[in-house]
């Protein structure tokens, strides 16, 4: 893994928010308020998909926006300083099917 990087999250379902432990594949979203740093993303749409990764919670404030084609991938990386955020950081499946890793520390 990555310097810098501590935890990330693997994202099989839709509205999972993503913490500093283990991330459960559940179609309900999950919130803890902790501040993390966001390094990036690597999704793989299984059916052409639209991914939103946000700040917080379901309306939070937008990090990420993915529009990704069927049987292709979208990675992203946002250097060893990342992105600071002030709570958790949620993973929107607005629309297809994806599998993917969210990197934070």
């Amino acid at each position: 893994m990555a310097s810098g990087v501590t935890q990330s999250g693997t994202i099989t379902a839709s509205g999972v928010a993503v913490t500093a432990g283990t991330v459960p594949n559940v179609a309900s979203s999950t919130a803890v308020k902790q501040a993390l740093t966001y390094f990036g993303y690597s999704f793989r749409a299984t059916a052409a998909a639209v991914v939103r990764i946000r700040q917080k919670d379901a309306t939070g404030p937008i990090l990420s926006d993915l529009a990704i084609p069927i049987n292709d991938m979208r990675e992203k990386w946002y250097g060893p300083q990342g992105r600071q955020c002030k709570d958790d950081i949620y993973v929107e499946v607005v629309s297809g099917t994806v599998e993917g890793v969210v990197f934070y520390g």
